[in-house]
């Protein structure tokens, strides 16, 4: 009897279908790991998370912090320019969140600005322009500097203000002159 050696045996087919079934399980489960790694990535793109030095710590963002500091040191340059005291500008904000009420406090017993709201008697300056800062947890420190035409004026002494975010707010809790 003459046997048919034409096509494949049942082993072959087997070991053939196995194969198939093995290369197409490791495809269907790279597939499904990219897909999971782009909707994790894609979730947290959305959720706003941000690992750069203005990361948002409860809240506030470092960015936010150095706008009110700008925002409070020109606002008491405006008023000491214009012969108002330190002290009559802080009263007049002492309730829309640009200062905490313990700084009102220090503010009204005389004890806030130590050496001068400007850090210097030589009001020849535009403005102030945030410099340094740091951020951790609901506490930011912003280093202001004072400005001439948009440039740093160079001076030594320069207001370093303590800012707690709060009610959605950032506010000025110290205001101390510092070396640079």
């Amino acid at each position: 009897m003459k046997k048919n050696h034409k096509g494949f045996s049942t082993v072959e087919g087997l070991l053939i279908a196995v194969i198939i079934i093995l290369v197409g399980f490791i495809g269907w489960y790279v597939w499904h790991s990219k897909n999971n790694t782009d909707k994790t990535y894609k979730t947290a793109a959305n959720s706003g998370t941000n690992t750069t030095s203005d990361t948002k710590e409860s809240g506030g963002s470092l960015d936010d912090a150095k706008t009110q500091a700008e925002k409070v040191g020109n606002g008491l340059l405006t008023a000491i320019k214009s012969g108002n005291s330190a002290s009559s500008y802080v009263t007049a904000h002492s309730s829309d969140g640009q200062f905490t009420s313990a700084f009102v406090s220090s503010v009204n017993n005389g004890k806030a600005f130590s050496e001068g709201p400007l850090c210097t008697n030589n009001f020849d300056f535009d403005s102030f322009t945030a410099s340094d800062a740091s951020i951790s947890g609901t506490s930011a420190t912003v280093t202001l500097l004072q400005t001439v035409s948009g440039n740093s004026s160079g001076w030594n002494t320069h207001p370093k203000l303590t800012l707690i975010y709060d009610n959605k707010v950032w506010s000025v809790d110290q205001y101390i002159c510092t070396g640079s």
